[in-house]
């Protein structure tokens, strides 16, 4: 190395250093003008050829990268971040900065409904993680988080675009996990205009959940929603079957659900009151309250909507009503 390039070097590194100094004290108007200037005499460096040191000038973009977070500048963090990748491939902490800040995009497009954007984005992380397990196991549960913080909000289409992504990274693995998602796909079936559609959502949903209770059969809320898929797919007497199976074995939360799924499938299939009696009483007087976020009723909502548009008796309709008031009145 000559002299010059050698003095260059050491005044590229001070600016370096400075620059990261300065942004640590919050001045960074400062910081990204000296880190302007290292990234300016290192490229000249390495492009003349006699200059080695390529990943001075990849630390030089990842500090630049930190240095526009710290300044909310989400799309420059991400620039420097593939222009480091571009420089020394496989830089390390650099993939895991750049995967977390295009989740943290993402998230920014799926709020203001670009989901072609997120795609985009979504398809970049998945070759960059591929060589680290832990990685894509990370991504994956957040993107599962996502999945079920939009199915509770009511955004179904959204949550179902999070678990589709999180698939990506691997199959789910855990009891929770898949009976999550096929919440999802109920869900996103009360919105489908499409018979085939919701056919197919529904039927990728009681896979997920026979998996789920494959993996763990005492999974209360796989065999709950199951039961839920059946009365919503007409199935009335196999869901009442399914509920009686599982009365005596569930209790608080689980027990009042469970109370009024087998109430409603008793009467949607046309048995006496008196059998759904047991069940009744326990609305009326349930010691435990049902949390919302706990258990989402959209695709029964949506299933009672579809039975008052048949020719259904009024009494019976009535009943109907009045049953699935009495688990509304159980929720907090």
């Amino acid at each position: 190395m000559s002299s010059h390039t050698e003095i260059a070097a050491k005044k590229a590194l001070i600016e370096l250093q400075t620059g990261i100094a300065a942004r640590e004290r919050g001045e960074f108007t400062k910081a990204i003008q000296n880190l302007e200037i290292a990234a300016r005499i290192f490229n000249k460096l390495v492009d003349s050829g006699h200059y080695r040191y390529t990943a001075d000038l990849g630390d030089t973009y990842y500090e630049f990268a930190y240095t526009r977070k710290s300044n909310d500048d989400l799309d420059g963090m991400i620039q420097d971040f593939e222009r480091v990748l571009t420089i020394t491939p496989g830089h390390g902490k650099t993939v895991r900065a750049l995967s977390e800040a295009y989740m943290e995009k993402i998230a920014t497009l799926d709020e203001s409904d670009d989901p072609a954007g997120a795609t985009v984005l979504h398809e970049r992380i998945i070759p960059l993680v591929r060589a680290d397990e832990k990685l894509r196991e990370k991504i994956s549960e957040k993107y599962q988080d996502r999945g079920l913080q939009y199915r509770l909000k009511g955004e179904p289409h959204k949550g179902l675009a999070n678990y589709q992504r999180a698939l990506d990274f691997g199959p789910f693995l855990t009891a929770t996990a898949l009976s999550n998602y096929a919440g999802s796909l109920t869900q996103a079936a009360c919105e489908e205009p499409d018979p085939h559609v919701i056919a197919e959502l529904k039927d990728r949903a009681q896979g997920a959940w026979e998996e789920a209770l494959h993996i763990d059969p005492e999974h209360i809320d796989a065999r709950l929603a199951l039961i839920e898929l059946n009365i919503t797919c007409f199935k009335y007497e196999q869901a009442a079957k399914g509920a009686n199976m599982l009365w005596s074995n569930v209790k608080n939360r689980e027990r009042t659900v469970c109370a009024w799924l087998g109430a409603l499938a008793l009467t949607l299939s046309g048995r006496p009151d008196s059998e759904a009696a047991e069940y009744e009483s326990y609305l009326q007087d349930s010691p435990t309250k049902v949390n919302k976020r706990s258990w989402v009723a959209t695709e029964i909502d949506h299933h009672i909507d579809e039975v008052k548009q048949s020719n259904l008796p009024a009494s019976l309709l009535k009943r109907i009503k009045h049953l699935h008031g009495l688990f509304m009145g159980n929720l907090s």
